[in-house]
């Protein structure tokens, strides 16, 4: 029998990588699934990894003929959450309760698929357990930088459209801004988005990080900026050609370019392809997965404005519900869906909602392109297009008449417009297909993570657990094996952390600490005359009993909030400022101790004095970090401590979880991987064992 070796075979240039479980966080419409997917079967069937894609239920069976492990995000409906961006601000406010409570639960089902809870796993999946080693998600995932802090595990960004802060470039998501030049309004779309997203998803995600992860609330002043201070990596699917790196964006950021999936053979109806040959090229009309409440009078002006430049019209009826029987005329052809890419070079332009499979698509193929945007970030890409000169000035939704199309028409199919699309879809076409770079991207993160993180008994597997006697790195199967077979204890194993995030806790500045402190006193208070209901039995006679003493206890939670404002302000300078300390390790309850996050404050003074710093302003300021440093470690002493028994009372009373669920999770994945495992494993692990403790005799 071979010894270990951390010496993996293979071409592939990450060969030496252990084998991880990767969690994709995804969802939205198919065009926002489908990039991500193509990311998932390069990273499972070129790189040998396991993916878990979590998303919608509806999008289901597109994942798993994909032969993607799937994960359900429960009841949240795809196409109802995209017709409410057409509700405006009013309709949204009153759908506000149910958007949180599903937000809520798509949270707690992608922290689920992370720590493998049973609740989105479908029948039929494999019965392998399922814990993550990584995670890749999409940028509006709102938990992904939280999972990644609590279980210490590398986590890698995708962004279909801009989602990162950047002075040169307005928020995506921002239509009012989508085409500014301004840096004053680029910075403001950014604060003002990011703000009304964290108050829409504030409840639901503090209450899912502090009752189910067991981690502290986000600060509604540190939300806005999370990216800009956490520099997650973060790899952008959309062509540089057409959207350069802003100078503002760090090395942590790239651009991988459009994602295309391999082209699957196509067999069109019999009647499609003969109403193709009996004319012109037609015009393309679709709006993909998009709804909107004017569809009828939209679709109307359209077809009446393509008619007017005696063109043909085939219409992809997607997600929009129209009657076909409305449009029941001899130039329009409509169907289902169909694949773009077998489509469109047999059309001569497209009217489109600028979805970004769509439009990467028409660029791709040379397609001058007519947009109607409607919501999200397909204003911004309609004045990324337009300023390429790929198309005419974008149709505006509420102005839109058949005249207007008719000159966008005439506009898109100019000779000027026609030669600008076919250099961009030249350049595009010369471009890697966006999947296989991200790929790469993703795992250079990992790599960088997991590059001493093999499993010192079976090194193609993660090292989850060290055991502390020997300093031995073990998987979560070799742990199990040798504690099934009295080798080791369980007690002395501790869990590996590969990564360590700055997780941006709550709060973040002494104003909001005071109002914080105000809240959390409100809300106990609030709470205990709730009680008062259930005093009829003795369940609730003891539920009041608790919300007294929790009340007694809220100065303790009104001094953690307030002196944990001061210091995070303190520190936040510091690193403004260019300090070094790393912000937020220190305050990590599941990283570190209390005796250690106390001796990680004391120390941080000591390393602003470093005198081997890279630059004169940052030597020039060293004085004034080491007094901010130096400030902070009373504030972090009064904070780390008032934090640390308000959260025992509270979890001796109920209010916070005493379990830690990844510890649990680790666990639960070794016993079900022995129990799966050959008898040969066993042998080999106990082996292997064995040798390592000879070795250390001869040392």
């Amino acid at each position: 029998m071979e010894s270990p070796s951390t010496n993996l075979s293979g071409g592939d240039t990450f060969a030496n990588m252990p084998k991880l479980n990767i969690v994709i966080m995804g969802f939205g419409s198919r065009g926002d699934l489908e990039p991500t997917l193509e990311i998932a079967k390069v990273l499972q069937f070129h790189h040998g990894h396991r993916v878990r894609y979590v998303t919608h239920e509806r999008h289901r069976p597109l994942v798993q003929a994909a032969g993607i492990e799937f994960y359900s995000l429960g009841r949240t409906d795809p196409r109802e959450m995209i017709f409410r961006r057409s509700l405006g601000t009013a309709g949204m406010r009153k759908l506000l309760p149910q958007i949180q409570d599903e937000f809520f639960e798509m949270g707690q089902r992608f922290w689920g698929a992370c720590i493998d809870d049973p609740v989105g796993v479908p029948e039929g999946t494999s019965p392998e357990p399922f814990v993550a080693d990584a995670i890749i998600a999409t940028m509006t995932t709102f938990v992904h930088s939280s999972a990644a802090a609590r279980m210490g595990i590398p986590i890698h960004l995708q962004a279909n459209n801009p989602r990162i802060y950047s002075k040169y470039l307005p928020h995506s998501q921002a239509e009012s801004s989508a085409t500014s030049d301004s840096v004053i309004r680029n910075v403001l779309s950014w604060w003002l988005k990011d703000l009304a997203f964290f108050l829409m998803l504030n409840s639901g995600l503090n209450r899912l990080r502090v009752d189910t992860m067991g981690l502290e609330t986000f600060s509604p002043i540190w939300w806005t900026s999370q990216f800009f201070r956490f520099r997650p990596p973060c790899t952008n699917l959309w062509s540089p050609h057409l959207l350069p790196k802003p100078a503002d964006w760090g090395d942590e950021i790239d651009t991988a370019g459009f994602v295309f999936a391999e082209l699957e053979p196509y067999i069109p109806p019999a009647e499609l392809t003969k109403w193709l040959e009996s004319g012109d090229e037609p015009i393309y009309v679709g709006f993909g997965s998009m709804s909107f409440p004017n569809t009828e009078q939209v679709l109307q002006a359209v077809f009446d404005g393509i008619a007017k430049s005696g063109r043909r019209i085939i219409f992809a009826k997607g997600w929009c519900g129209i009657d076909s029987e409305l449009f029941e005329r001899d130039d329009i052809f409509i169907i289902d869906e169909i694949p773009h890419h077998w489509l469109f070079p047999r059309v001569a332009a497209v009217v489109i909602h600028m979805g970004a499979g769509t439009f990467s698509q028409a660029l791709k193929l040379g397609k001058p392109i007519i947009m109607i945007p409607i919501a999200g970030d397909q204003p911004f890409w309609s004045h990324r297009v337009f300023q390429a000169g790929c198309s005419p000035e974008p149709i505006p939704l509420e102005g839109i008449t058949s005249d207007l199309v008719a000159t966008r028409v005439q506009e898109a199919l100019s000779p000027e417009i026609g030669h600008n699309v076919k250099v961009m879809a030249e350049k595009i076409s010369k471009q890697e297909p966006g999947q296989f770079k991200f790929a790469k991207s993703a795992l250079n993160t990992f790599q960088q993570a997991y590059a001493k993180g093999h499993c010192d008994l079976l090194p193609d597997r993660v090292a989850v657990w060290k055991h502390q006697p020997s300093g031995s790195k073990l998987s979560t199967i070799a742990a199990s094996i040798l504690v099934s077979d009295g080798l080791i204890r369980q007690i002395d194993l501790s869990l590996i952390r590969h990564v360590e995030l700055p997780d941006l806790k709550a709060p973040g500045d002494p104003i909001t600490g005071v109002f914080g402190g105000v809240a959390l006193l409100g809300g106990r208070t609030l709470s205990f005359l709730k009680a008062f209901r259930g005093l009829r039995t003795s369940q609730g006679a003891l539920e009041l009993f608790k919300r007294v003493v929790h009340v007694a206890a809220s100065p303790i939670g009104f001094l953690h909030q307030t002196s944990y404002g001061l210091y995070n302000l303190a520190e936040y300078l510091t690193f403004k400022l260019g300090g070094v300390h790393h912000q937020q390790f220190d305050s990590n309850l599941w990283a570190y101790s209390y005796p250690e996050m106390l001796s990680l404050l004391l120390l941080a003074p000591l390393k602003e004095i470093n005198p081997w710093r890279n630059t004169f302003m940052t030597l020039l300021l060293s004085p004034v970090r080491l007094t901010l440093a130096t400030a902070s470690v009373p504030f972090g002493f009064l904070a780390f401590t008032s934090r640390l028994i308000d959260r025992r009372i509270e979890q001796s009373l109920g209010y916070r979880p005493t379990v830690d669920t990844v510890h649990n999770a680790r666990l639960s994945q070794g016993s079900r991987e022995m129990a799966l495992a050959p008898t040969e494993m066993h042998d080999r692990v106990v082996q292997y064992w064995g040798q390592l403790n000879e070795a250390r005799l001869v040392k």
